[in-house]
Parts: structure tokens; C-alpha cells; sequence
């Protein structure tokens, strides 16, 4: 959201699509607009066909090393050599008389685009890491680091294109021409990689960090899985040992796939909405899926039309019913994913200087055994136990204030600070619903809704402030005291009515990744709307 209203050219209150109103890519049908504002279009599709034209470039190189005879003696015995041969063409050494040409194109596209493109591009971002976030560069830039965190800006341009530069220089060249080194390079690669990525955990944490899990799950069986063939390789072990072996390399393998495909089948159908209202729309979604999975037979050849008659026949028969099966799955999986997500431990704000409260869930009615199963197995994936989500919620307040303070430029640190983090998600909320009544009532433009949305949130943190301090300033109630019996009371809710400013770790995330979004400009205009402090507004004293 609030890389929509960022920016050094941005316009108040408009969005992207709004500027930008044919197709969302372009301003004007002027041929200079077209040209200018297609640049991001330019620069992805060149990254998208990067592994394709690697791939040729290292072609024209690609060696094999073979025994050549050089010479032959009075006797007729042979001299044999090792020499190095273009793959394509094994009459032609590599880089010499006819290959040599071809041999200067490969090396000449492997340095200005398989390494020039990428290194330009790095040198780009890492020219503006402290303003990655202004529309302008998220528009032509936001691809390559969307949804990595914000220090880890580097991580898909160089990470990730380096591990696979790195195993195509293995695999394309003979460097090490005996498969068992190049087996030994591939599990050399494959760990430095994988302790990179435990090094940095680049993705954003959205559900506890799951792509950082996953990623480092799939790094894992990858490792894992080059060590046992290399182990295999180099022992010449029996096959008791070879079929444990095996079944083990099945069971890793396996359960990276089965973790994939769990996960593949709760994301994708659930959307934005889980809820039962959403019952319709999915139905619909199923049967256009379903009803895409055919064939039509145009051809006039009569064995041409049986064949698509009967490839229809096998999709209707099987597919069909596979997809809709599996769809609806994953329906019913997201909507129970969704429950048990409800039943995290959350974290109440009470006001200005009163105490957090962290409140677990209690079943009204013992659950059944398929809901507990259910419950089971998505906590195990997505990490909703009790501990986990407390975790999960000190390290996102971690990365909150880590972000203030060394990310945004502030001098001065809000003394309600922690206030902020957790009231942030409710405010985010309110406001998003705010501009969709706006939306339906066709009030655009009215009271604040010109202001960026970063402002009208900070604002409307300000007015929960507000509102909470005269409700405290009216209740004799409310006690400010901390005692040792208030640290040890235990508190509970129910989904079905959780109490107003009650956050869950998720949410908070949620409120953490929209700072992270917005510049380091934003993020002071929002703190300074947030803690925008009339006289007459002044938070409870806490006495301890």
C-alpha cells in the first residue's frame, strides 16, 4: 500500500494503476511514454530469458576431453593425448583454428550478459538500497527484491543467479572433466549455498517465515541428497547399504515434495478469502479450471479427431475429476488453515502505558479427532504452536524497531514506540476498509483521502491513541499499577469474540512489512502522525 503513494514523483492520493491507466503500464499512447514507461517490461524479460541465453553461450564453449592420437612411431605404436573438444563439432579443439571464432562469441556473452547484466544490475540496487522502496524504482526495480527482506535487497540478482552460474561452469566446461569431481563440486556449491541462506534468511516472514523454511528445507534435501551419491560413488557399497541409502534419498526427496504440494494446496485456492461466503467464487474457479483441461479436434483428418475425442474422453474421465478433487482440498485445507491460525496466541493492547496482555485460545467444546488432525498437521507446517507464535511475535517487534532506527533516518525514538507496533495492524485495518466504503460510496476524495495512505494510517493510529486515552481518562477502572499478580494471570479468548486491539503474530508481520515498504521519508511522516500530541492529549503514568 504504501508503495503505491511513494516516490519522488509521486502524486498525493494516487495510486499506480491510476497514473498509469493503459494496462497499468503506460501513461499515454504518445510513442515516448510507450518507450519510457515500458522499461521495466524490458529489463524482467531480459532476467527471464538470462538462464536460456547462459545456457547458449556456455554451448559454445562446451568441452569434451577425449584421448586424441598425435603421432605414430616406425614401430606403429600410437601416442595418445588428452585433448579438449568443442562438444558440437569433435573435430575442433576448443578455442583453436575454426572454433576459435565462436569460442570468442561464447566467452565475449558469457562476460557482458551472463555476468555483465547481472553485476549492473546489483551495482543498480545497491545504488539506491536506501530508497528501494520510492515508486519509481519499485516499479522498474520492485521484481528483483519483492518479498525479500529489506537488507537482503541482493539476494535473487546475486545468490541465486550465482548458484546456478556456478553449476553450469561444472556442468558446461572441463575444468574438472572426471564426473566424480564434478559430483564433488555440486556438493560443494550445494552447501555453501545452503549456509548462505541460513546466514541471511533473505525472505520476508509472512506465516512464520515459510519461505525461508521451505527454501532452506528444498537447499537441504539438494545437500543431502549429493552427499549420499557421492558417498555411494566413492565406497562401492553394498547393496544393503545401497537400498538404505535409497530409501532414505526417497524419504528426504519425498517430504520436500509432500511439504511442497501441502502448502501448493492451501495457498492457491484460498486467495484472499477463506471464509465460507467464498464458497461460490471457489466453485467457479473450480469449474473454470476444470473446463480449460480439454481438447478441441479441428482437424479434418478422421484419426486426428478420434485421437482428440479420446484424449477429451481421458481428461473428463481422469483430470477432471483430479483437479476438481485436489482444488477442493485445498479449499477445505485453507478454511481449516485459516481456523487454527485463529487460535494463536494474540496480544492485546489496553491503552497508553497499560500492560500487554497475551491471550491463548480456549475451546468452548473439546475438538474432534479430524479437527485435531487437521490442526496437527498445519501447525507442524506453518509453526502455530503456542511457543512458536510467542517467537514469532518477539522476533517481528525485533525487526520492527531494527527497522526504526537504523532504517529510517529517525533522530528521535517515539517513547510509545512498542504502542505503535501493536495498534499499527488495527489502524492498517481500519483504514483499508475506510478507502473500500470510500470506494463503493464513490467518495474518493473527500476529508484525508487525499493524503497518502502511509499518512492516513499514522493518522489513524493517532485517533486509537486518542480515543483510548479519554475512555482511560473516564474509567476509574483502569488500574496502572504492575504487580507480580498481573505477570502471572493467565488470560484467554475465543475466536468467535476476540476483544478489540487484539493482534496476532501474523498481523503484526503484516504491520511490520508496511514500514519495511515505505521509504525512510515515509516512515518519519508516519511516526510523526502517529505521535502527533495535542496538549490536551497526554498518556496514563504507569506506576510501578
Amino acid at each position: 500500500a504504501g508503495a503505491d503513494t511513494a516516490g519522488e514523483d509521486a502524486v498525493p492520493g494516487r495510486s499506480l494503476d491510476e497514473e498509469y491507466v493503459i494496462f497499468g503500464l503506460f501513461r499515454s499512447t504518445a510513442c515516448r511514454d510507450v518507450l519510457r514507461d515500458a522499461f521495466p517490461l524490458y529489463v524482467v524479460t531480459l532476467y527471464s530469458i538470462w538462464d536460456i541465453v547462459t545456457r547458449r553461450m556456455l554451448g559454445l564453449i562446451q568441452v569434451k576431453t577425449i584421448l586424441v592420437t598425435v603421432s605414430q612411431n616406425s614401430l606403429g605404436l600410437e601416442r595418445r593425448v588428452m585433448q579438449a573438444r568443442w562438444l558440437y563439432d569433435m573435430r575442433l579443439r576448443v578455442l583453436a583454428g575454426d572454433h576459435f571464432p565462436v569460442g570468442v562469441v561464447g566467452l565475449v556473452g558469457l562476460s557482458v550478459w551472463s555476468m555483465g547484466f547481472l553485476i549492473a544490475l546489483y551495482l543498480k540496487l545497491r545504488r539506491h538500497k536506501n530508497s528501494l522502496q520510492e515508486r519509481h524504482l519499485l516499479r522498474n526495480f520492485g521484481y528483483f527484491y519483492n518479498g525479500l527482506e529489506p537488507d537482503a535487497y541482493w539476494w535473487d540478482v546475486v545468490v541465486k543467479k550465482g548458484d546456478i552460474l556456478c553449476l553450469y561452469f561444472v556442468t558446461f566446461t572441463e575444468v574438472f572433466y572426471d564426473p566424480r569431481a564434478k559430483l564433488i563440486m555440486y556438493l560443494g556449491f550445494g552447501g555453501i549455498f545452503w549456509a548462505l541462506h541460513n546466514m541471511y534468511h533473505p525472505f520476508d516472514d509472512r506465516q512464520n517465515g515459510l519461505a525461508d523454511r521451505l527454501e532452506g528445507q528444498g537447499l537441504t534435501t539438494r545437500f543431502l541428497t549429493l552427499f549420499v551419491l557421492q558417498l555411494l560413488l566413492m565406497t562401492n557399497a553394498g547393496a544393503n547399504l545401497n537400498a538404505v541409502l535409497a530409501i532414505f534419498l526417497l524419504g528426504i526427496n519425498g517430504l520436500f515434495i509432500a511439504t511442497a504440494l501441502f502448502i501448493l494446496l492451501i495457498e492457491i485456492p484460498s486467495g484472499e478469502d477463506v471464509s465460507d461466503s467464498s464458497d461460490k467464487a471457489r466453485d467457479e474457479a473450480i469449474n473454470k479450471a476444470r473446463n480449460s483441461v480439454s481438447f478441441s479436434g479441428g482437424s479434418s483428418n478422421p484419426a486426428s479427431r478420434a485421437l482428440f475425442q479420446m484424449m477429451n474422453v481421458v481428461i473428463g474421465v481422469l483430470i477432471r475429476p483430479m483437479i476438481n478433487l485436489l482444488l477442493k482440498l485445498g479449499g477445505l485445507l485453507a478454511r481449516k488453515k485459516t481456523a487454527v491460525a485463529m487460535t494463536v496466541p494474540h496480544v492485546q493492547w489496553q491503552g497508553l502505558g497499560q500492560d500487554l496482555l497475551v491471550l491463548t485460545h480456549e475451546h468452548r467444546e473439546p475438538p474432534s479427532w479430524s479437527e485435531r488432525l487437521y490442526a496437527l498437521l498445519i501447525g507442524l507446517v506453518y509453526r502455530l504452536g503456542d511457543d512458536e507464535q510467542r517467537a514469532f511475535i518477539a522476533v517481528v517487534l525485533g525487526q520492527f524497531l531494527d527497522h526504526v532506527i537504523t532504517n529510517s533516518g529517525c533522530q528521535v525514538i517515539p517513547t510509545r514506540i512498542i504502542d505503535i507496533f501493536f495498534v499499527l495492524p488495527c489502524a492498517y485495518q481500519q483504514e483499508k476498509d475506510a478507502d473500500a466504503d470510500a470506494e463503493a460510496r464513490g467518495d474518493v476524495g473527500g476529508g484525508d483521502r487525499g493524503l497518502p495512505f502511509h499518512r492516513r494510517v499514522g493518522r489513524r493510529v493517532f485517533s486509537i491513541f486518542m480515543k483510548e486515552a479519554r475512555s482511560a481518562s473516564q474509567s476509574s477502572r483502569r488500574s496502572n499499577r504492575v504487580s507480580s499478580a498481573n505477570l502471572r494471570k493467565s488470560t484467554a479468548f475465543h475466536r468467535s469474540s476476540r476483544p478489540e486491539y487484539c493482534t496476532s503474530g501474523e498481523d503484526l508481520n503484516m504491520g511490520l512489512i508496511f514500514i519495511q515498504r515505505l521509504s525512510a521519508a515515509e516512515v518519519r511522516e508516519f511516526l510523526a502522525d502517529a505521535c502527533d500530541d495535542p496538549l490536551e492529549f497526554q498518556p496514563p503514568s504507569v506506576t510501578i
